[in-house]
């Protein structure tokens, strides 16, 4: 049987690129797809996770045109576990793809007993009513080896306006702080915060704005003052 122009690419595992860390049982696997034809579409796909050692979860070929958010329906899995995937899929004229490349994902911590550190917390007792500045914990280290990526920032101010572009490498998280109030003002390219999947939390303190995020560039703009 001939092979279909489709190629299966850019495989995510809850929109991230081979994650760590992942503390649930039933992660969404997504993929593109590409094919050097016009009207090529998929009919079918098939999942296969391995953990190394041996198989997790073969879907089998499901007739279905959906490449998002396909539950992960193996075994229930356990802390640090690393979890190897591919894909493939089957045109219009029920021809298969080749596979595709493998990606992974990693399982966290999933229960406290796997945990052997204590918190690191504030020695007085949290007040609501009461504003305390934010403790910082600072502790000199050395590396023993090269680091495996840098975050790349470039800010613009034009009056009340900025400009504040920053890169994240993968599998990689950050806290950018910007140092206004109006947070709800501060939009990524032309969407507001709460639109943008790769941002994970937006937390307004006395004078900033923070915002977490995932690994990618942004382009965050807005007013510098209130």
């Amino acid at each position: 049987m001939s092979t279909s122009s489709l190629r299966v690419r850019d495989l995510r595992c809850d929109y991230q690129l081979n994650p760590l860390g992942f503390d649930w049982q039933e992660p969404c696997l997504s993929w593109r797809l590409d094919s050097d034809q016009r009207g090529v579409a998929q009919s079918a796909y098939q999942i296969q996770v391995r953990d190394g050692q041996s198989d997790l979860w073969d879907s089998g070929k499901v007739r279905s045109e959906q490449s998002l958010h396909i539950p992960y329906h193996g075994p229930a899995l356990s802390s640090r576990r690393r979890c190897i995937w591919r894909v493939r899929v089957w045109d219009r004229n029920d021809r298969p793809s080749d596979w595709s490349d493998t990606s992974w994902w990693e399982m966290g911590l999933l229960h406290t007993t796997d945990w052997l550190a204590r918190w690191i917390e504030p020695d007085w007792d949290e007040d609501p009513t009461v504003f305390n500045p934010c403790p910082y914990l600072r502790v000199p280290f050395i590396l023993r080896a090269q680091p495996v990526g840098e975050i790349a920032i470039h800010w613009h101010i034009d009056g009340e306006h900025f400009q504040f572009t920053v890169t994240v490498p993968t599998n990689t998280t950050a806290t950018v702080v910007i140092p206004t109030r109006l947070g709800r003002e501060i939009t990524e390219g032309k969407m507001a915060l709460s639109s943008v999947v790769e941002v994970r939390g937006v937390r307004c303190e006395q004078e900033a704005t923070c915002i977490e995020i995932g690994s990618g560039m942004y382009t965050f703009t807005g007013i510098s003052h209130s």
